[in-house]
Protein backbone atom coordinates (compact mmCIF):
# COMPACT_ATOMS: atom_id res chain seq x y z
CA UNK A 1 0.00 0.00 0.00
CA UNK A 2 1.46 3.29 -1.02
CA UNK A 3 1.39 6.26 1.28
CA UNK A 4 -0.75 8.16 -1.20
CA UNK A 5 -3.48 5.45 -0.94
CA UNK A 6 -3.78 5.78 2.82
CA UNK A 7 -7.02 7.37 3.92
CA UNK A 8 -7.22 8.79 7.44
CA UNK A 9 -10.04 7.07 9.36
CA UNK A 10 -12.92 9.40 10.05
CA UNK A 11 -13.87 9.77 13.67
CA UNK A 12 -17.57 9.93 14.37
CA UNK A 13 -18.14 13.61 14.22
CA UNK A 14 -20.90 14.88 16.47
CA UNK A 15 -22.68 17.89 15.07
CA UNK A 16 -22.39 20.86 17.33
CA UNK A 17 -25.28 21.20 19.69
CA UNK A 18 -26.66 24.68 19.72
CA UNK A 19 -27.39 26.46 22.97
CA UNK A 20 -31.05 26.61 21.93
CA UNK A 21 -31.20 22.84 21.46
CA UNK A 22 -29.49 22.30 24.82
CA UNK A 23 -31.97 24.63 26.56
CA UNK A 24 -34.98 22.91 24.99
CA UNK A 25 -33.57 19.54 26.08
CA UNK A 26 -33.22 20.80 29.67
CA UNK A 27 -36.75 22.20 29.65
CA UNK A 28 -38.07 18.89 28.34
CA UNK A 29 -36.24 16.99 31.10
CA UNK A 30 -37.70 19.37 33.69
CA UNK A 31 -41.20 18.80 32.32
CA UNK A 32 -40.72 15.02 32.50
CA UNK A 33 -39.60 15.33 36.12
CA UNK A 34 -42.61 17.53 36.94
CA UNK A 35 -44.86 14.97 35.25
CA UNK A 36 -43.35 12.23 37.41
CA UNK A 37 -43.82 14.38 40.50
CA UNK A 38 -47.50 14.93 39.67
CA UNK A 39 -48.03 11.19 39.17
CA UNK A 40 -46.32 10.47 42.49
CA UNK A 41 -48.57 13.04 44.20
CA UNK A 42 -51.68 11.54 42.61
CA UNK A 43 -50.56 8.04 43.68
CA UNK A 44 -50.00 9.27 47.25
CA UNK A 45 -53.43 10.95 47.31
CA UNK A 46 -55.07 7.78 46.02
CA UNK A 47 -53.36 5.74 48.72
CA UNK A 48 -54.42 8.22 51.42
CA UNK A 49 -57.98 8.21 50.04
CA UNK A 50 -58.08 4.41 50.23
CA UNK A 51 -56.78 4.45 53.83
CA UNK A 52 -59.28 7.17 54.80
CA UNK A 53 -62.20 5.34 53.18
CA UNK A 54 -61.19 2.09 54.84
CA UNK A 55 -60.96 3.86 58.22
CA UNK A 56 -64.37 5.44 57.68
CA UNK A 57 -65.78 2.04 56.73
CA UNK A 58 -64.45 0.42 59.90
CA UNK A 59 -65.77 3.35 61.97
CA UNK A 60 -69.24 2.96 60.42
CA UNK A 61 -69.44 -0.61 61.73
CA UNK A 62 -70.28 0.64 65.25
CA UNK A 63 -73.96 0.38 64.37
CA UNK A 64 -74.72 -3.03 62.88
CA UNK A 65 -77.80 -2.84 60.70
CA UNK A 66 -78.77 -3.77 57.16
CA UNK A 67 -78.10 -0.27 55.79
CA UNK A 68 -74.71 -0.06 57.51
CA UNK A 69 -73.66 -3.48 56.20
CA UNK A 70 -74.68 -2.45 52.68
CA UNK A 71 -72.69 0.75 53.15
CA UNK A 72 -69.65 -1.27 54.31
CA UNK A 73 -69.83 -3.44 51.19
CA UNK A 74 -70.19 -0.37 49.00
CA UNK A 75 -67.22 1.35 50.66
CA UNK A 76 -65.08 -1.79 50.50
CA UNK A 77 -65.66 -2.11 46.75
CA UNK A 78 -64.90 1.61 46.41
CA UNK A 79 -61.58 1.04 48.23
CA UNK A 80 -60.79 -1.71 45.71
CA UNK A 81 -61.45 0.76 42.88
CA UNK A 82 -59.16 3.35 44.49
CA UNK A 83 -56.44 0.73 44.98
CA UNK A 84 -56.74 -0.33 41.34
CA UNK A 85 -56.19 3.31 40.33
CA UNK A 86 -53.24 3.45 42.72
CA UNK A 87 -51.78 0.32 41.13
CA UNK A 88 -52.22 1.90 37.69
CA UNK A 89 -50.22 4.94 38.83
CA UNK A 90 -47.45 2.69 40.16
CA UNK A 91 -47.35 0.75 36.89
CA UNK A 92 -47.09 3.99 34.96
CA UNK A 93 -44.24 5.26 37.12
CA UNK A 94 -42.38 1.97 36.70
CA UNK A 95 -42.98 1.33 32.99
CA UNK A 96 -44.02 4.70 31.58
CA UNK A 97 -47.20 3.23 30.13
CA UNK A 98 -50.75 3.01 31.37
CA UNK A 99 -51.95 -0.58 31.43
CA UNK A 100 -55.29 -0.39 29.65
CA UNK A 101 -56.39 -3.61 31.38
CA UNK A 102 -56.40 -1.75 34.70
CA UNK A 103 -58.89 0.78 33.36
CA UNK A 104 -61.08 -2.02 32.02
CA UNK A 105 -61.03 -3.73 35.44
CA UNK A 106 -61.86 -0.42 37.14
CA UNK A 107 -64.83 0.02 34.81
CA UNK A 108 -66.05 -3.52 35.46
CA UNK A 109 -65.68 -3.20 39.23
CA UNK A 110 -67.38 0.22 39.21
CA UNK A 111 -70.31 -1.09 37.18
CA UNK A 112 -70.71 -4.14 39.42
CA UNK A 113 -70.57 -1.85 42.45
CA UNK A 114 -73.36 0.27 41.02
CA UNK A 115 -75.50 -2.77 40.18
CA UNK A 116 -75.04 -4.09 43.73
CA UNK A 117 -76.05 -0.72 45.13
CA UNK A 118 -79.17 -0.52 42.98
CA UNK A 119 -80.16 -4.06 43.90
CA UNK A 120 -79.59 -3.67 47.63
CA UNK A 121 -81.39 -0.33 47.75
CA UNK A 122 -84.31 -1.86 45.89
CA UNK A 123 -84.46 -4.78 48.31
CA UNK A 124 -84.53 -2.43 51.29
CA UNK A 125 -87.46 -0.33 50.11
CA UNK A 126 -90.66 -0.82 52.04
CA UNK A 127 -93.62 -2.13 50.08
CA UNK A 128 -93.95 -2.81 46.40
CA UNK A 129 -92.02 -0.39 44.17
CA UNK A 130 -94.00 1.68 41.73
CA UNK A 131 -93.69 0.87 38.03
CA UNK A 132 -91.73 4.09 37.50
CA UNK A 133 -89.17 3.19 40.19
CA UNK A 134 -88.97 -0.40 38.99
CA UNK A 135 -88.51 0.75 35.39
CA UNK A 136 -85.75 3.20 36.36
CA UNK A 137 -83.92 0.54 38.38
CA UNK A 138 -84.24 -1.99 35.58
CA UNK A 139 -82.98 0.53 33.02
CA UNK A 140 -79.98 1.43 35.19
CA UNK A 141 -79.10 -2.21 35.77
CA UNK A 142 -79.42 -2.95 32.04
CA UNK A 143 -77.13 -0.04 31.19
CA UNK A 144 -74.49 -1.10 33.72
CA UNK A 145 -74.79 -4.72 32.54
CA UNK A 146 -74.22 -3.51 28.97
CA UNK A 147 -71.16 -1.56 30.09
CA UNK A 148 -69.79 -4.69 31.78
CA UNK A 149 -70.40 -6.73 28.63
CA UNK A 150 -68.61 -4.17 26.43
CA UNK A 151 -65.68 -3.96 28.87
CA UNK A 152 -65.33 -7.76 29.11
CA UNK A 153 -65.41 -8.04 25.31
CA UNK A 154 -62.82 -5.25 25.09
CA UNK A 155 -60.60 -7.13 27.52
CA UNK A 156 -60.92 -10.32 25.47
CA UNK A 157 -60.03 -8.49 22.25
CA UNK A 158 -57.05 -6.77 23.89
CA UNK A 159 -55.80 -10.02 25.37
CA UNK A 160 -55.64 -11.51 21.84
CA UNK A 161 -53.47 -8.66 20.51
CA UNK A 162 -49.70 -9.00 20.61
CA UNK A 163 -48.00 -7.20 23.47
CA UNK A 164 -46.67 -3.75 22.52
CA UNK A 165 -42.92 -3.52 22.05
CA UNK A 166 -41.03 -1.00 24.14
Amino acid sequence: METSDYVEPQLHHQPEVSAEHHLSKQILQLLFRLNDLMHILVAALLFLAAVAMLGYTVWSLHNISSPSIIQVIDHAVFVIIILELFWTMLCYLRRRAFPINSFIFIGIISSIRRILLIETQASMTQGIPTPAVLGAETTQMAIYSGVILVLVLSYLVLSKLPAPKD
